[in-house]
C-alpha cells in the first residue's frame, strides 16, 4: 500500500505544480489577506466619512499590532504611557483630557494598550474579593448603558467613562510589580516641588492669561479645577508625612519648605473651589497609619508663620473670577460648609444642588428608578428640569455618588458603596497585618494610597470628578495601586528602597 501523505495543518494537499511541486495554500494566509482587504474598504469608506478620525483609528491598529509583536514586554509600555497622562492631567487638567480627536482621547485610546498588558504581560496578581465586586460594579453598568446606545449615541459612552475607567483599576493592580511601585514612588517623589509651585502659577495663568486651544478641540490647553488639586494636595500631604519624601534617594526639597508651599497651594485651591478644600484636608487621616509628631509639629509651625501675617495684611488678588484670592473669601468657603455664609453665590449653588439631589433620591429610592436608574447617556439636567445653561452643557449634579444612584438606581449604588468599603477596610487591614511585622514602608504606602482614595470620593461629593479623565483615570489607578500594594504586602515583597 502507498504511505499516506502527510497532512499539514492549514494546508490543502493532493494537487501538484509544475515540477511536481506542491501547489498548496496556507489558510492563515488567506485569512490575513481578507482581513487586509475588508481593513483596506473600511479604512477607504471611514477616510471620505471621517478623515481624522479614522486617521486615529489607523494609527492606533498600528500601535496594538506592534504592542502584540512586543509580548510581554507591553505592560512596561502601558505604564510609562499611563504615568505620562497621570502627570498631564495632574497639571494640564482637562486641557491635557482632550489630546486626540472626538471621540476618542487618550484616556479612551490607552484602553486598548491596557487591556493587552492585561493579556500579553506578566500577571503577579490574581483575582480577590475586591476585583469580584469591580467587575459586579462593571457589569451592572454597562447593562445600564448598552440598551441607551441607540439612542443617545456617543453620549451613553461619555457618560459611561465612571464605570468604564475602572479597567485602569483591575489592569494595574494585576501587572503591577513592587520593581514598578517602586520607581513610580521615585517619579512622584521628584514631581513634589514642582507641583507645588505650579499650582498657584497654573491658577492665575488659567484666568489671566489667553492660552492656545488642546489641538483639535475649544479647551485651552491649562484647565485649572481647584477641586482636582485638592486631592492631589491630599495625596501629596500624606506623602510628606508619613515619611515616604524623607526616605529616597538624591536631592530633597526640606520639608518646611514643602509645607509653606502646600499651605500655599491648599489656600488658592481652597479660594476656588470648596470640594477642593475640603479633599486637602483629608490628608489629615494620614495619622491613622503613622503618627509622626515631628512632621505635625512642622507643619503646625510653617502653618503659623504663614497664615498669621496673611490675617493681619490680608492682600486681595482679583484673579477675573466672581470670587478672588483672599482670606475673607477662604473663611466664606469654610463657614459655607457647616452654616449659612454671606455669599449669595455660595448659598444659591447649595440650595439648587439640594433640591436635584432630593428629586433624585425621590424617583429611584423611592419611585420608578428604582432597580435601573435613568441609564447612561440621557443629560439628567434635561430630564429632571434642572437645566440652567442655554446650550445644555450641564448634563448631570455635581455630585458622582447621586449621580451614579440616578444613572444605575439603587443596586448601582450598593455595589458603589460595597466596592469602596470593601477597599478601605482592605487598605486598613492590610496596613494593620504590616504594621505587625515591622514593614513600615508598606504601612506607608498603603496610607498613601487610602488618602489618594477618601479625598478623591470626598471630592466627588461636590464635583463630577470621576465622570472625567483627569479625575476618573486617577482615580481608578490608585485604587490599582493600593489593591496591588495590598498584594505585595501581604506577601512580604521588599520595598525598603522605594
Amino acid at each position: 500500500m502507498t504511505p499516506e501523505t502527510p497532512v499539514v495543518p492549514g494546508r490543502q494537499v493532493g494537487a501538484t505544480g509544475p515540477g511536481g511541486t506542491e501547489a498548496g495554500f496556507d489558510m492563515r494566509l488567506v485569512i490575513g489577506i481578507l482581513a487586509l482587504v475588508a481593513g483596506a474598504v473600511a479604512l477607504g469608506i471611514g477616510t471620505a466619512l471621517a478623515p481624522a478620525l479614522t486617521a486615529l483609528i489607523a494609527a492606533a491598529g498600528v500601535v496594538v499590532i506592534g504592542l502584540l509583536i512586543a509580548g510581554t514586554r507591553v505592560s512596561r509600555v502601558f505604564l510609562v504611557l499611563l504615568a505620562v497622562m497621570l502627570v498631564g492631567y495632574a497639571f494640564l487638567g482637562r486641557g491635557f483630557a482632550y489630546l486626540g480627536i472626538a471621540p476618542l482621547y487618550l484616556g479612551e485610546l490607552a484602553l486598548p494598550v491596557a487591556l493587552l498588558a492585561l493579556l500579553r504581560g506578566r500577571q503577579p496578581g490574581r483575582f480577590g474579593p475586591i476585583h469580584l465586586l469591580l467587575l459586579a460594579f462593571v457589569a451592572w453598568g454597562a447593562l445600564q448603558t448598552i440598551p441607551y446606545l441607540a439612542i443617545h449615541g456617543i453620549d451613553a459612552l461619555r457618560d459611561g467613562v465612571t464605570w468604564g475607567y475602572a479597567a485602569y483599576a483591575l489592569v494595574v493592580s494585576l501587572i503591577l510589580s513592587s520593581d514598578h511601585l517602586r520607581m513610580g514612588t521615585a517619579i512622584y517623589r521628584r514631581l513634589i516641588p514642582i507641583f507645588l509651585v505650579w499650582v498657584p502659577v497654573a491658577a492665575v495663568a488659567s484666568q489671566v492669561v489667553a492660552l492656545p486651544a488642546t489641538p483639535g478641540s475649544d479647551v485651552p490647553i491649562l484647565v485649572f479645577k481647584g477641586g482636582d488639586v485638592g486631592v492631589h494636595l491630599a495625596g501629596i500631604a500624606a506623602f510628606v508625612f508619613l515619611g515616604l519624601y524623607a526616605q529616597g534617594r538624591g536631592w530633597r526639597a526640606a520639608e518646611p519648605v514643602l509645607w509653606a508651599l502646600w499651605l500655599v497651594a491648599v489656600g488658592v485651591a481652597g479660594v476656588l473651589n470648596r470640594g477642593g478644600l475640603v479633599a486637602a484636608s483629608t490628608a489629615a487621616a494620614a495619622v491613622l497609619y503613622v503618627r509622626a509628631a515631628g512632621r505635625a509639629l512642622t507643619m503646625v509651625f510653617v502653618a503659623l508663620v504663614l497664615i498669621v501675617p496673611l490675617i493681619l495684611i490680608d492682600p486681595r488678588i482679583e484673579i477675573g473670577l466672581q470670587r478672588e484670592i483672599s482670606v475673607g473669601q477662604m473663611l466664606d468657603n469654610l463657614t459655607s460648609l457647616v452654616s449659612e455664609g454671606d455669599d449669595p453665590g455660595l448659598e444659591g449653588t447649595e440650595r439648587f444642588r439640594v433640591r436635584w439631589w432630593t428629586t433624585i433620591v425621590d424617583y429611584t429610592i423611592g419611585g420608578p428608578y428604582f432597580w435601573t436608574g435613568k441609564g447612561y447617556g440621557v443629560n439628567l439636567a434635561d430630564d429632571d428640569g434642572f437645566q440652567v445653561t442655554e446650550d445644555g452643557s450641564l448634563r448631570a449634579p455635581h455630585n458622582g455618588h447621586i449621580e451614579i444612584l440616578a444613572r444605575s438606581g439603587v443596586p448601582g449604588v450598593l455595589l458603589w458603596m460595597a466596592l469602596n468599603a470593601a477597599y478601605g477596610f482592605s487598605l486598613l487591614r492590610a496596613a494593620a497585618r504590616a504594621r505587625s511585622r515591622g514593614a513600615m514602608t508598606w504601612v506607608r504606602l498603603l496610607g498613601f494610597a487610602f488618602i489618594y482614595w477618601l479625598a478623591a470620593l470626598v471630592n466627588a461629593s461636590f464635583d463630577p470628578y470621576l465622570q472625567g479623565p483627569q479625575g476618573g483615570i486617577w482615580f481608578w489607578t490608585m485604587v490599582g495601586v493600593g489593591l496591588a500594594s495590598i498584594r505585595m504586602s501581604d506577601r512580604q515583597e521588599s520595598i525598603d528602597e522605594a
